[in-house]
């Protein structure tokens, strides 16, 4: 005789006290605690699903998303996005020949394309024609982050071959381009992206051949006036006559984040959070976390992982990120606090696993690895007493010092009783 067993009852068996798994999606982990989700704004963001093509998310509800880990093409990976709260500057993102617009040359055709789930314009005498909105100041200076999407226009032959410029950010106050994309189109209708200004941090395919396209600028100053060159086959040149692009971003922050569609005016989303009741007490344990990072600046500390109270009332215990290079660590406030840390320097697109191990006489000790690699360990801290209780029932994801929010789509999140290594409770699976 054999037994059945279902994703609740195996979990119960391994001894996992909490056990997230993205790729059910659902907010229900597989040991039976139901998550509390929160953005609070009405704002429809899109979701990509594992054809690339955007899909509505209903207001104020979770987004799992497909992301293509390997560069194969392949989306493989089903997560849970959690985004900071962040303001798309650009108005009529979609709708670019429509005002705040204006235009050198010839208008942009809205609607010419309906694709990939977006509503996509056509630009045509692109290499003589410029089409730009002014955004305004900046409330921070640094480098800003911006998006975009693209799609070659086909021709009798196949596609329209030659560069576009697109000008992400421009500073109009000094009269000079801050990011500058050079999107090269060949003959099958595939495009390179390279970057004379700022940096590209990735430029992915989307469904029906298009391409999304996240990146940052230069410092800019910011006090001076800004603006975004949809094309710019006036200034820049370029030899494309015709393309097709949609789904304009500019943010006011370093990372890009997932696209905001806007109309006349500028749109915003509020920060995701998630929590779960967490009642095991305080012990000997091990907590896991595994996804893609979505952030090349840690500023502010952000969490993959809190079991206490958000914002982080003592006692605690945490998994972070810090410092521009990209640490794990983990951390515990009781008595005092104490921590571990490791280095496998991620950045924007690695898939992480973070381990944060709490040992029984209070110390603290991590692991990490990325892109499936070397996984790296972290000696225990210095020990203290074990906490009686938590200081809150939560487990809490993507929250951090000042209220930073961790831009991480997670794919599983583990808790087991006791220590154990990085491989094993990724074996668990």
């Amino acid at each position: 005789m054999s037994t059945v067993y279902g994703p609740l009852d195996v979990t119960r068996r391994s001894g996992l006290l909490f056990d997230f798994q993205a790729r059910d999606l659902s907010l229900t982990a597989r040991t039976g605690q139901v998550g509390v989700f929160g953005r609070n704004d009405t704002q429809s963001v899109g979701v990509i699903d594992a054809n690339g093509v955007y899909g509505p998310a209903l207001p104020n509800q979770p987004r799992f998303i497909a992301i293509d880990t390997d560069g194969d093409g392949v989306r493989d990976a089903v997560a849970l996005l959690l985004e900071p709260a962040t303001t798309n500057l650009v108005e009529q993102n979609c709708t670019v020949g429509t005002s705040p617009w204006t235009f050198s040359g010839t208008t942009p055709t809205n609607a010419a394309l309906s694709l990939a789930g977006l509503s996509w314009c056509l630009f045509t005498s692109a290499s003589t024609s410029a089409a730009r909105q002014t955004i305004g100041t900046f409330a921070t200076a640094g480098g800003k982050a911006y998006s975009f999407r693209i799609k070659a226009a086909p021709n009798t032959t196949g596609f329209v071959t030659g560069d576009v410029w697109i000008l992400p950010v421009f500073d109009d106050t000094d009269a000079v381009a801050r990011a500058a994309v050079k999107a090269t189109v060949a003959a099958d209708g595939s495009i390179t992206f390279t970057s004379s200004v700022g940096t590209i941090i990735s430029a992915v395919r989307i469904g029906g051949g298009a391409y999304e396209v996240k990146g940052q600028s230069t410092t800019v100053t910011a006090a001076h006036t800004h603006a975004i060159y949809a094309n710019d086959g006036l200034g820049f040149g370029g030899t494309a006559t015709a393309y097709y692009a949609t789904g304009f971003q500019v943010e006011d922050r370093s990372d890009p984040t997932s696209l905001i569609v806007t109309a006349g005016a500028t749109g915003s989303r509020l920060a995701d959070t998630l929590h779960f009741p967490f009642n095991a007490p305080p012990q000997a344990m091990t907590v896991y976390v595994k996804g893609i990072v979505r952030l090349t600046d840690f500023t502010g500390d952000p969490y993959f992982l809190d079991i206490g109270t958000q914002g982080g009332a003592a006692p605690h215990f945490f998994v972070y990120t810090a410092g521009d290079v990209g640490e794990v660590h983990a951390e515990i406030h009781n008595t005092a606090a104490t921590s571990s840390a490791v280095l496998p320097g991620q950045g924007f697109g690695d898939t992480i696993e973070a381990v944060g191990i709490l040992n029984a006489d209070g110390s603290v000790s991590v692991a990490g690895c990325k892109n499936g690699g070397t996984i790296l360990t972290g000696g225990a801290s210095a020990s203290q007493a074990m906490p009686s209780a938590w200081s809150s029932p939560i487990l809490q994801l993507g929250w951090g010092d000042g209220g930073a929010i961790m831009a991480f789509a997670y794919q599983s999140v583990r808790v087991a009783a006791g220590v154990v290594p990085l491989n094993l409770m990724r074996a668990t699976a």
